[in-house]
């Protein structure tokens, strides 16, 4: 079997932190994996060959957002966030060649990546997540297929998320609220009903088909 190619895309403008050797350092010893770096820090060191860094500002990079969103444009570096759901589209023609792509924050540092993303994972869902619940916002991996970059259309009120000059987090409840909506959920929504049933549970079950929730205890609470 062909291992699937997964690119993982980075905007990051401002300041490097303290921590960032650390984390591209573990990036990098994740080799089968591409990381895509937007910004307008120094790449200096940091370097690796599945680790390619695009120098731009952060002006021109939320000009590229506003040729693909019909305008819309985040106000801050944080803001950008809110549009993890987008990368599909803003990035469609970096992710070309690629079976999979994500997003990635950079306060966090890798394992083995493909020991617990493998080949038959891949191949058996369209949706990865580290939490359990939800989409999660410090690293998700996504088939590259039309459905998973046309999703973000079906958050409810993006564009009222988007032009909130705060982080609203649809990158998190926004995108997996729109794949598991079922029609039944939004008629109840709608409504204000609460019907549930068979139907409605076997329809529920189906939306979460190919969606793999798997909590990776990204997160620890210490005592």
């Amino acid at each position: 079997m062909k291992q699937a190619r997964v690119a993982i895309v980075i905007p990051y403008f401002g300041n490097w932190e303290p921590w960032t050797p650390l984390f591209f350092e573990t990036a990098r010893r994740n080799a089968s994996i591409d990381f895509l770096v937007f910004t307008d820090c120094d790449p200096v060191g940091l370097e690796g060959e599945n680790i390619k860094f695009h120098r731009l500002s952060f002006e021109t990079y939320c000009d590229r957002i506003a040729g693909v969103l019909d305008g819309f444009r985040p106000v801050n570096p944080y803001k950008l966030c809110d549009y993890r759901p987008f990368f599909g589209r803003i990035h469609e023609s970096d992710f070309q060649g690629f079976d999979f792509w994500g997003w990635s924050d950079i306060d966090l540092l890798f394992g083995d990546i493909r020991a617990f993303y493998d080949d038959q994972v891949l191949s058996e869902n369209y949706v990865l997540s580290t939490h359990a619940h939800r989409i999660s916002g410090h690293f998700a991996v996504f088939r590259n297929n039309e459905r998973n970059r046309r999703m973000c259309e079906r958050i409810y009120d993006w564009r009222g998320a988007l032009k909130n000059p705060e982080f609203v987090g649809i990158d998190e409840h926004g995108l997996t609220h729109a794949y598991l909506m079922t029609v039944f959920d939004r008629v109840n929504e709608k409504f204000g009903w609460r019907i549930d049933n068979v139907v409605t549970r076997w329809a529920s079950h189906r939306r979460r088909r190919g969606l793999y929730l798997r909590e990776q205890y990204t997160t620890p609470f210490l005592p």
